[in-house]
């Protein structure tokens, strides 16, 4: 059973997440919600899913090994993989109306990176720089989205 807690830890963390901001933006008027709304009964339909495939997936491997409870260690380094990139998100989350959008993106992205073991050194410079410009013209100069600016004021 706990491997199937671990397998919809992840998915039921997110539609948590997901609802929190469903209900925080459902105060506002239905203009607002007219992205938000079919996106996150989408998110409930891929939640149900995912949710069944993971019993029904779990549920033959039960029977294939007769109930055996060892964890190997490439589940154990993918689950602790996973968990440490909740906490770079939820880190950013917190950190990013005081740094900006810039560099906590930047830092964000190499950290992820770090935990995926890209090979390449270069891609931790490059692709963060690369991915955070086009982002930024994306929202900020395309959009007009504003973004958090930080203390350093960009």
């Amino acid at each position: 059973m706990g491997s199937l807690i671990k397998r919809l830890a992840i998915p039921a963390i997110v539609l948590l997440w997901s609802a929190t901001y469903f209900l925080e933006v459902a105060e506002y008027s239905k203009k607002n919600q007219y992205l938000i709304k079919p996106v996150f009964i989408v998110m409930v339909i891929l939640f149900a899913v995912n949710t069944f495939t993971d019993i029904r997936e779990w549920k033959m491997e039960r029977k294939k090994n007769k109930g055996a409870l060892q964890i190997s260690q490439e589940e154990k380094q993918v689950l602790f993989k996973s968990l440490l990139v909740v906490v770079s998100m939820t880190v950013y989350v917190i950190v990013v109306p005081y740094f900006g959008f810039i560099i906590t993106t930047v830092v964000l992205m190499a950290v992820l990176l770090l935990i995926m073991q890209v090979k390449k050194s270069m891609s931790y410079i490059l692709l963060p720089l690369v991915v955070t410009g086009i982002l930024y013209a994306v929202f900020k100069i395309g959009l007009r989205i504003p973004l958090p600016v930080g203390f350093l004021g960009f």
